[in-house]
Formats: C-alpha cells, sequence, structure tokens
C-alpha cells in the first residue's frame, strides 16, 4: 500500500519534470523560459538515482524470490506483489524512458552517475527493464565511445 503510493507519488514527479527538462518543443521552448532546466535537472536527477538505488537494493533482496511472470510486464506489476522492486518497476520504466529522451548534450553532462545507474541494471529480474537498458545503451552511450547507431 505504502509503497504502491510512494512509487505513484515518484512516478508523477518524474512526469513533471521530464518535460520541464527536455527540448520536446521548440515553440513551447521560446514562449516559457523562465530557466525551468536549471530548476528541473537538480530535481529530475536527484529523484531518478534515488529511486534507482532503491528499487536496485530492494530488486537484489527480493527480486530472486518473485515470480518470473509477475516481472513480465513491469508497468502493470506493481499491484500483484507489495515489494518496493515490483511497486517500482514502473517508476524505472519512465526513468529509462526519459534517459532515451535526453538529448546527447544532457546524457553527456549526466553520465557519470546515469552509466553506473544502468551497468547496475543490467542484471535485473525484469526482462522490460533490461530491455529499456539495453536501448539507451545503443542510443545514447554508443555516440560517447564512438559508435553512432
Amino acid at each position: 500500500c505504502c509503497q504502491d503510493q510512494e512509487a505513484g507519488a515518484n512516478k508523477a514527479i518524474i512526469h513533471v519534470l521530464s518535460p520541464l527538462y527536455l527540448d520536446l518543443d521548440s515553440k513551447t521552448h521560446r514562449l516559457i523560459e523562465w530557466e525551468r532546466r536549471k530548476f528541473s535537472e537538480p530535481l529530475l536527477f536527484e529523484r531518478m538515482m534515488d529511486v534507482s538505488e532503491k528499487f536496485l537494493v530492494s530488486e537484489a533482496e527480493d527480486g530472486e524470490k518473485i515470480d518470473p511472470n509477475v516481472w513480465r510486464i513491469s508497468s502493470e506489476s506493481g499491484n500483484k506483489v507489495a515489494l518496493y522492486c515490483t511497486s517500482f518497476a514502473s517508476v524505472m520504466v519512465s526513468i529509462l524512458n526519459t534517459m532515451l529522451m535526453l538529448s546527447r548534450d544532457q546524457f553527456n553532462r549526466h553520465k557519470h552517475v546515469l552509466f553506473p545507474a544502468l551497468c547496475s541494471l543490467i542484471t535485473v529480474q525484469s526482462d522490460e527493464i533490461r530491455r529499456l537498458v539495453r536501448e539507451v545503451l545503443a542510443h545514447q552511450v554508443s555516440h560517447l565511445i564512438g559508435i553512432e547507431s
């Protein structure tokens, strides 16, 4: 119950902060330039890293005890088992989708925290999360090492 509420609150925070930080619409960008990136950047990345760390700790402790079918669709599994890692799987999906939408410059500025988090997520039980990690590595990290995807 509490974990599901916390997961929902964190997912909402990430959904509010992500568009403020990402440059999704250049027309809107010019109209509402009020230092939104400077405001949202530290809050967004603090929340993303905090959720990632807690998710990884819980997944390491409880992930193997969970029926593999619960992991099949992370975005829908939050209500099935009241563990942090399953409740927050959909939030991790949102975080990884945000990483995919970062500009190259934005990703590059935060690579020192994003890359270790991605490496840690490679071994999680969720196929959906591992697939998104692969996409982030292929689309964001590849250009940092000189491989264009």
